[in-house]
């Protein structure tokens, strides 16, 4: 579990002995890696932007975010549309050490109907995080007066 109050944040660890309590001070002075003896089963958060909606069009921006108390094992990220992997259309990066990071990227050529995005990643304990997001996407077609929704 993590808390922030301005740059200080502060990361708890249940250990098998107690709890540990680590500071960190703005962009990692203080960071620590979760010590040999810790135990962490807290999948990773994992939020899509946009979520579920309608969209006005054949693409969408998408931006996806991680976050963790541990390291994220990037090798591990998986960005499905409709079960085909899409990860490779996404730009990676890491926003806070290992344990914060961002995916970008443009849902292009979506067919007419339910789409379904499905993100997830693993961090270093092996726990997995997933979010889930639907799209319709409308049928459109042009008469002589302009476009309409079908």
């Amino acid at each position: 579990m993590r808390a922030f109050i301005g740059l200080l944040s502060w990361r708890f660890y249940a250990l098998s002995s107690g709890l540990l309590v680590l500071a960190t001070v703005g962009a990692g002075v203080l960071e620590a890696q979760c010590p040999p003896d810790c135990i962490d089963t807290q999948p990773p958060y994992v939020y899509i932007s946009p979520g579920t909606t309608t969209l006005s069009g054949s693409s969408t921006a998408v931006s996806i975010t991680y976050d963790d108390d541990i390291d994220l094992d990037q090798t591990s990220r998986s960005i499905k549309l409709d079960g085909v992997e899409k990860k490779t259309s996404f730009s990676f990066g890491w926003t806070h050490q290992f344990w914060m990071a961002t995916d970008t990227g443009t849902l292009g050529n979506l067919a007419a109907g339910k789409r379904t995005l499905v993100v997830s990643i693993r961090d270093s304990w092996g726990n997995l995080g997933s979010a889930t997001a639907y799209y319709t996407v409308g049928v459109w077609i042009t008469p002589r007066d302009g476009p309409v929704a079908a």
